[in-house]
């Protein structure tokens, strides 16, 4: 039988919140399907350093999480996911602020990702990689010559105007 592996950017609620609904619906589907769950911790570490991940198991589904970097923290998310594709994915590309190193990264840790994914699979696992966050790590995926079944879960915002 296959796992269902969970990519998103994060795997742990926002701090002091209790409505966190992204939290909330992939958890319960990480428990309904026994899933790995992969994804930022919502820590930034006091070390300039990639930090190593975390595994850790509960009732229904297992995590993999880590801190972002001050740099990641800075560029990528703040950077690229903020300021760069959001604004573009909801519809507000005046509001875009393109930086070269938002891009490399946004770039770089996505294959970050993909590199601590890919010692999990097995081969019947189902890939899902939620929202644009993560968008090129598939294709990081593949381009190590796995061949597990990947879907993309993508949820634009529309304008009414």
């Amino acid at each position: 039988m296959s796992r269902l592996i969970i990519l998103s950017n994060r795997c742990e609620p926002y701090a002091n919140s209790s409505d966190d609904m992204l939290f909330h619906t992939l958890s319960e589907i990480s428990r309904k399907y026994n899933a790995l769950w992969f994804g930022w911790n919502g820590n930034i570490s006091v070390s300039k350093r990639k930090q190593p991940y975390r595994q850790v198991k509960s009732e229904g589904g297992e995590k993999v999480s880590w801190d972002l970097s001050p740099g990641e923290y800075d560029n990528f998310y703040q950077g690229y996911i903020h300021k760069v594709l959001w604004p573009v994915f909801h519809n507000r590309p005046d509001l875009a602020e393109y930086k070269r190193e938002y891009f490399i990264s946004w770039k770089s840790y996505s294959r970050d990702v993909g590199n601590k994914v890919i010692p999990f699979l097995k081969n019947n696992d189902v890939i899902w990689v939620h929202d644009y966050h993560l968008l090129p790590v598939a294709r990081i995926i593949r381009e190590e010559h796995v061949e597990n079944k990947i879907g993309f879960f993508f949820a634009p915002a529309f304008s009414t105007r």
